[in-house]
């Protein structure tokens, strides 16, 4: 049996895997084409895949890694995806259901990725302001998204990726 773990990311782009007794490091991702970091600028979101024993990560540099976490010693990278926002991806998400990434942007542009393939799936535009969080409402195909200004919105996913089902506006009052 591995000991307890957890896995964090920085603002310089590293990934490490810590013993999560005692935060000794196991294990840290490093790849040449990051120059020698998970990714090329800060770590913003991470998702951990527990039956493929994967890690998913985003970043201000636009790209989004699946990463190999079955070895405890050696750094693979399965995927890495780009291309699919213009700003900095500020939330990620994961459903093993429906075997899809979610990632979003502060530009408020929210892409969909196939988990296995890598490949973008579709984009979902309505949202007025930059996407803050994303959550998947497994078992059910829907994506539920947050932005800047309040706004939850529902989205649809397989087999009609993208179709906008509603908007609720979230105000917060004080006392």
């Amino acid at each position: 049996l591995s000991p307890p773990q957890v896995i964090i990311g920085d603002h310089d782009g590293q990934m490490a895997v810590l013993d999560y007794l005692n935060g000794a490091e196991m294990k840290s991702f490093q790849y040449t084409e990051s120059e020698d970091r998970a990714h090329r600028n800060e770590v913003t979101r991470l998702c951990y895949c527990a039956k493929y024993k994967t890690v998913i990560s985003c970043s201000w540099d636009r790209s989004i890694m699946v990463h190999d976490d079955n070895d405890s010693e050696r750094d693979i990278l399965l995927l890495q995806m780009t291309g699919g926002h213009s700003s900095d991806i500020t939330a990620l998400a994961y459903s093993h259901n429906l075997s899809l990434i979610a990632s979003a942007s502060s530009d408020a542009t929210l892409q969909i990725w196939d988990y296995e393939f890598g490949r973008l799936e579709g984009t979902c535009d309505g949202h007025p302001a930059g996407i803050s969080a994303l959550a998947f409402l497994d078992p059910y195909a829907c994506l539920l998204a947050a932005d800047a200004n309040g706004n939850l919105c529902l989205w649809a996913m397989r087999p009609a990726i993208g179709k906008y089902v509603g908007e609720w506006h979230v105000r917060v009052m004080s006392t």
